[in-house]
């Protein structure tokens, strides 16, 4: 589902720019501990194959971390990451998933994906299918592929906001931790969410956020070849995961 193209504006709304900041903060603790590398660290290579598969999951684990418990692994084979996160019991989920913004969010997202409202049962078998964080992640950057990737507009859309950022003088070459770019992650985040439902961009900001900031890093056109990668290489990660 996607909205009319709106025009980029530069006065970035403070409540997006604090979700960047937020986003930031949240994936770089994740980052060193899965992984034993900052946001910064991983932001650096990750268009590699294994910084793919890195990222990808990270996301994945944002969404799944409310609804899981941390268990100590060897590190994996495909991503490196020392924490794998085993789903809570069902009953226990029930009680916890209502009030995140994350279950909103996959709710959202399957809803339109399927073209009907999922009841909240419904809603919480889909999240559970999702046995490893690395499915999850890429499930997540299918749906925003789409979005993106598979319409032109949006796709215009977001360079322009990566332009239009560029002529204010909005740095944008450096990874983005300690909120380097946070005014420019927030352009591109303000246009990827007017391309979308309004209601699944007000309870997927932190998801859009983690977006927004990959796209700074690696471009439309490497974010479509990117995620193209992601999508086909998820099984052997799913693999590594287990």
């Amino acid at each position: 589902m996607t909205r009319e193209s709106t025009p980029v504006n530069l006065d970035v709304p403070r409540a997006m720019a604090a979700s960047i900041l937020q986003t930031e903060t949240t994936l770089d603790a994740l980052s060193s501990r899965h992984y034993k590398q900052n946001l910064k660290a991983l932001l650096a290579h990750v268009e590699t194959p294994k910084g793919r598969r890195q990222y990808a999951r990270l996301l994945g684990v944002m969404l799944k971390e409310p609804f899981a418990e941390e268990v100590a692994r060897a590190p994996s084979e495909s991503t490196g990451a020392v924490i794998g996160l085993r789903w809570k019991e069902n009953d226990e989920l029930r009680k916890i998933a209502p009030n995140t913004w994350q279950f909103g969010f996959m709710r959202e997202l399957l809803s339109e994906d399927r073209g009907q409202r999922l009841s909240e049962d419904e809603a919480f078998g889909m999240l559970t299918y999702y046995k490893y964080e690395s499915s999850l992640g890429k499930f997540v950057f299918e749906a925003f592929r789409d979005r993106i990737c598979g319409d032109a507009r949006t796709s215009k859309a977001v360079r322009d906001a990566i332009a239009e950022a560029k002529k204010a003088g909005v740095r944008l070459t450096d990874p983005t931790t300690a909120g380097l770019s946070v005014g420019a992650a927030s352009l591109v985040a303000v246009t990827v969410a007017a391309h979308m439902s309004p209601v699944l961009a007000a309870v997927g900001a932190p998801v859009i956020g983690g977006v927004a900031l990959l796209i700074l890093q690696i471009g439309v056109d490497g974010f479509c070849r990117w995620t193209r990668a992601v999508i086909e290489g998820a099984q052997s990660a799913e693999r590594a995961d287990g």
